[in-house]
């Protein structure tokens, strides 16, 4: 084999590395986004029932 076909295949697997460690950066942050944005969104609904269930509490006098 060749030095040129040497380096080749090397820069070759170099960039497939980079490649495949790019997707999993990109898919574990993907992973995080949608984690924040459930987290997020429960936070908000379990807010909504808190102040609902105070503004039925004032209304009936309880």
């Amino acid at each position: 084999m060749s030095r040129k076909s040497v380096q080749r295949l090397c820069d070759n697997d170099m960039r497939r590395n980079k490649n495949l460690k790019r997707q999993a950066k990109l898919k574990d942050r993907d992973a995080l986004q949608r984690h924040n944005t459930f987290k997020v969104q429960h936070n908000l609904s379990v807010r909504s029932i808190q102040i609902l269930r105070n503004y039925a509490m004032k209304k009936t006098g309880a």
